[in-house]
């Protein structure tokens, strides 16, 4: 479960460095540099409007990955690997 509220809120209103949030969330300092970086690049500040809630906002800083049409799916020629195989 991700604190983006609570890790923002600490920052900005509490002024607590990365350590002292990630020690008291319980959770890594890569994790609080992360979030912060991502909400810092969107210039989401404190307080957070009320209406965005949880998942919404995990939505906006860590959005799902869009595939390219180049990565889509490759079916294999299995007559062909089993001739090169059979060599």
């Amino acid at each position: 479960m991700r604190h983006i509220k609570e890790i923002r809120r600490l920052k900005l209103e509490a002024k607590l460095s990365h350590r002292q949030i990630a020690r008291s969330l319980d959770i890594g300092v890569g994790t609080v540099s992360t979030c912060g970086k991502r909400a810092a690049f969107l210039g989401l500040c404190w307080p957070l409007p009320a209406e965005m809630s949880g998942s919404d906002l995990e939505q906006l800083l860590f959005p799902s990955p869009q595939l390219s049409a180049r990565h889509s799916h490759v079916m294999l020629d299995c007559a062909a690997i089993h001739l090169e195989l059979k060599r």
